[in-house]
């Protein structure tokens, strides 16, 4: 019964973190720079024409099946949003980007728009969560009298 009423529960609260990360990632159109209209062929057939902040999807992994806790993922679904990992850790007193020695540009600032969401949005989830949860709970507790 447990894993059942946490495989339903769980996606609530992805569902939470889905909708802040498709606000807070990071959009080619907003950046001034010309964004998809500034592009290479080559790399727009590599990229797809779909935003990212519509790929971000809530995938929940039961628990029975992994031999774990049931948990959620939340992420740009694969492979289209494959590229889709704008983390590049850098020292914070780096102004310029070096790769293999040879100036490569300035460097760009960390943009986890995931954990920033899943962080800013823990008090949503917990109310998501248990919202989805306690009604699931009662009502397969009133099938067991």
């Amino acid at each position: 019964m447990q894993f059942a009423a946490f495989d339903k529960a769980l996606p609530a609260a992805g569902r939470v973190v889905q909708k802040r990360a498709s606000e807070l990632v990071p959009r080619s159109s907003q950046n001034n720079k010309g964004g998809r209209e500034k592009m290479s062929a080559k790399a727009k057939s590599i990229w797809s024409a779909q935003p990212i902040a519509d790929m971000i999807v809530v995938k929940p992994v039961k628990g029975r099946k992994t031999g774990v806790d049931p948990y959620t993922l939340v992420g740009p679904k694969f492979p289209e949003g494959n590229k889709a990992n704008f983390v590049h850790p850098m020292k914070s007193n780096k102004k310029q980007q070096v790769n293999w020695g040879t100036p490569a540009g300035p460097a760009n600032k960390d943009n986890d728009f995931l954990k920033r969401a899943a962080d800013e949005t823990i008090g949503q989830q917990v109310r998501a969560f248990l919202s989805a949860l306690i009604p699931d709970v009662r009502r397969r507790l009133k099938t067991l009298k």
